[in-house]
């Protein structure tokens, strides 16, 4: 069995594909980086669709598998409220209180910029104190805990 060695590369080898001149060949073609290559554009749809089923995930006991959709969503929408609230939700079915503790301080920034004054709703407010009794702040968390009870609608 004979091996054919070429020392000269073939024509399809030097010319360039369909619709791409010398000048834009791999070499020369801007390259993309790390970010824009993993970031891909999603529609208002498909982020409110990813968004619902990552809550059936929580709902559901699976919260971890919400975590990646969620990140995700966060990436491509860092301001979006419902998101943030989302993943904080399920970092406490998760048990990582100190990732709940970030999330739902910067929950209550978002809150605020929306145009809420008081940040936090009832329910937050009683995660809140969950965060805190689990991470042995007792004082903040019957703090929160009171304004859980104080809200309208206890």
């Amino acid at each position: 069995m004979a091996l054919l060695l070429k020392s000269e590369p073939s024509a399809a080898a030097i010319t360039p594909p369909v619709g791409m001149n010398r000048q834009m060949q791999p070499a020369a073609a801007p390259r993309m980086t790390g970010a824009s290559r993993l970031r891909p554009q999603f529609s208002d749809e498909d982020l409110d669709m990813a968004r619902s089923l990552s809550a059936l995930h929580i709902r559901y006991g699976i919260a971890h598998e919400a975590v990646p959709y969620l990140m995700m969503i966060r990436r491509e929408r860092p301001q979006d409220i419902e998101t943030t609230r989302l993943l904080a939700l399920a970092m406490l079915k998760l048990g990582k209180w100190n990732e709940a503790d970030h999330l739902l301080s910067e929950l209550d920034v978002l809150a605020a910029r929306s145009g809420n004054p008081d940040g936090f709703g009832k329910l937050e407010a009683l995660w809140r104190s969950l965060v805190l009794f689990k991470t042995n702040r007792f004082r903040e968390a019957r703090d929160w805990f009171s304004k859980f009870t104080s809200a309208k609608g206890y």
